[in-house]
């Protein structure tokens, strides 16, 4: 198809590679999840936040990118990521309090900008 405007996503090369890149950051979520799940890598939890932020700015400004995302699936990253957390994290330290909150504003604001649940069938195919 090319191109259909000047604007910088308004072509087939620079859509492919923004749906690549959101799909390969997602694919780090399922997988930092599943590791976490099984107890592996307790470092892997940052990197999991950093994806989802990543997400929520790409889709709060490109529409493009929320009609990827579907508000279900990370309200599951949600509860997964937090029944982790908080069967890992003390519970004394504000730090890890504080860490909480600014994670479940990350994940909120993912929910939030992700759209692909309120489009039509006919377009979600």
């Amino acid at each position: 198809m090319g191109g259909w405007g000047p604007g910088v996503f308004q072509n087939d090369t620079a859509l492919d590679f923004l749906g690549d890149l959101v799909e390969q950051v997602c694919r780090t979520i399922q997988k930092d999840l599943s590791d976490l799940q099984s107890g592996d890598s307790y470092s892997t939890h940052r990197l999991t936040v950093s994806a989802v932020s990543i997400l929520a700015i790409l889709a709060k400004n490109l529409p493009m990118v929320a009609i990827q995302l579907s508000a279900s699936e990370v309200r599951v990253w949600k509860q997964v990521y937090f029944e982790w957390f908080d069967k890992t994290m003390p519970d004394a330290s504000l730090d890890w309090k504080e860490m909480r909150r600014i994670t479940k504003k990350q994940f909120d604001q993912l929910i939030k900008y992700a759209s692909k649940d309120n489009l039509p069938n006919e377009v979600e195919s």
